[in-house]
């Protein structure tokens, strides 16, 4: 029985030796299918032994595979990429599989590692800190992939992009447990440039593979890679378009609730994750998920149920981070600083550049009113995740409370331009706006979330009662000016008398 090793590549001369190497007397030949190389692609392939074909880019993966595939002349083919390799273990079980295989195996699995140091990608899984330090990175996203297969029995692939392999009859390959072993997969740790190249082209083949199928299997593919560009509002769409083509699922569910939590679409979040937990009750990670949306949700009830489902989710898998998060979260939620604390140096044990624990522990101690410690840890996290306005929000306000208002205006002012319609943080920009003397600013604020208040009235009496304790006249007659302008407010609910105010210090 021969074994090939079959690689579809492009550009990859950085990458090709190592994995050529992970493959040594696992493979009696390494194919090289180079689809228009610009670089020394193909000197590498040659040097190494590896046969070297060069193949036009169709813009469709599965195309191109298919046909690498008919091209072999070998019994078994390992497909696998240039950012890939095989573990050592994996060797002898690839050998071993082929040696023994019955005349109705047609593919084995492995279990594909992508290695990223997002402690938000679904499924992630932390390392600890030797291995992490080994590995370059602070944690994998595990999938299991059939990569082993015995050619010539009708396996071909699906998709222009994220092809999936499918049997003879068009079914698609279902996900198994077993696996021979362990596929090391790099692309995420790639400089930045080559990682946005890589996601482009792949965002733009999805989005073709929707113009010109009618499957909702394109939709839903395209859908999921904005998800993990985190543009969830572009996603969200595109898997509510698969759902309504028939291409509803668990694991479209769980992504729909995802992007919705994102959103702060939470009822629709908790609806959409509830779907697919009916689906898959024995899923960790589902239930971390659903047990976040609950806790979002703030309801008494929904914190117990969000209990219950994260102590499931952590007698299945103990050490999965998010549900440990999640954890101390929900202590927090429930006035338990002491417990939430535990969960999240348990976690800083392990890593301590966690950016999720660093986060929700600056803001337990932010509610403790340990503003030092809290100023650290969300400062840390702002630099770790400096995409996420609540770090930014929480922030602000461990300096205004320290009286340090300059500073809390410009981590209120990164909140809001990363989340522009949440009320919550145009308030904390307002008051800092007009802690600041910048009262044009603080006007324009106040309008802003105002119209965004499903209770604009109790806001606007909290912004005028925090400039009075503040001692902020000048302020608190600006805005009474304007409100009453922009009939927010009638003249006799003034708390003080309209009059002139003293020119502001800046705009």
């Amino acid at each position: 029985m021969r074994t090939e090793a079959l690689l579809l590549v492009r550009d990859e001369a950085h990458n090709l030796a190592d994995c050529i190497h992970s493959l040594n007397s696992c493979v009696d030949r390494v194919t090289v299918f180079d689809c228009g190389s610009l670089d020394h692609t193909a000197d590498v392939a040659r040097e190494l032994g590896a046969r070297w074909v060069p193949q036009a880019w169709h813009e469709n993966f599965a195309t191109l595979r298919n046909q690498a595939l008919e091209s072999l002349d070998a019994d078994w083919v390992l497909v696998i990429d240039a950012d890939e390799r095989l573990d050592v273990a994996a060797r002898q079980a690839v050998r071993s599989a082929v040696a023994s295989a019955g005349e109705h195996d047609t593919m084995f699995y492995l279990e594909v590692r992508t290695y990223t140091d997002d402690i938000e990608s679904l499924g992630y899984v932390g390392l600890a800190r030797g291995e992490s330090q080994r590995r370059g990175a602070a944690g994998f996203v595990p999938r299991l992939e059939p990569r082993l297969l015995r050619l010539r029995r009708g396996l071909h692939y699906r998709g222009r992009v994220c092809e999936r392999l499918h049997f003879a009859n068009g079914e698609p390959v279902p996900l198994r447990a077993a696996t021979l072993g362990i596929l090391h997969h790099l692309r995420e740790l790639e400089p930045i440039a080559a990682k946005k190249r890589h996601n482009d082209m792949r965002l733009r083949l999805a989005l073709k593979a929707v113009l010109e199928e009618e499957e909702p299997e394109a939709c839903g593919r395209l859908g999921v890679l904005l998800n993990q560009e985190r543009r969830w509002s572009a996603a969200l769409p595109y898997l509510h378009a698969a759902e309504e083509r028939g291409g509803g699922n668990a694991a479209l569910s769980l992504q729909m609730g995802v992007a919705q939590l994102a959103l702060g679409l939470v009822e629709g979040a908790i609806a959409s994750l509830r779907r697919a937990w009916s689906e898959i009750p024995d899923h960790p990670e589902l239930a971390t998920h659903l047990a976040r949306a609950l806790i979002r949700s703030a309801r008494p009830q929904a914190l117990d149920e969000a209990g219950e489902l994260l102590e499931r989710a952590l007698e299945q898998d103990p050490e999965l981070e998010q549900a440990v998060v999640q954890r101390a979260v929900l202590h927090r939620h429930r006035g338990e600083f002491d417990e939430a604390r535990a969960y999240l140096h348990a976690i800083l044990e392990r890593n301590t550049m966690h950016a999720l624990a660093l986060k929700e522990l600056g803001t337990v101690e932010l509610l403790q009113d340990h503003l030092g410690e809290a100023e650290q840890h969300l400062r840390q996290a702002a630099r770790m995740r400096p995409e996420d306005p609540e770090v930014w929000n929480n922030l602000g306000c461990a300096l205004e409370r320290r009286g340090l208002w300059r500073e809390a205006l410009s981590a209120f002012d990164r909140a809001v331009q990363l989340a522009p319609a949440s009320e919550r943080y145009l308030r904390n920009r307002c008051l800092a706006h007009a802690a600041c003397g910048r009262l044009k600013g603080m006007c324009r604020d106040a309008d802003q979330a105002l119209l965004a208040s499903d209770a604009p009235v109790a806001l606007l009496d909290g912004l005028r009662e925090s400039c009075l304790d503040a001692g902020w006249l000048p302020a608190l007659r600006r805005l009474e000016n304007w409100a009453v302008q922009a009939r927010w407010l009638r003249e006799e609910e003034r708390i003080v008398p309209g009059h002139a105010v003293p020119k502001e210090q800046s705009a």
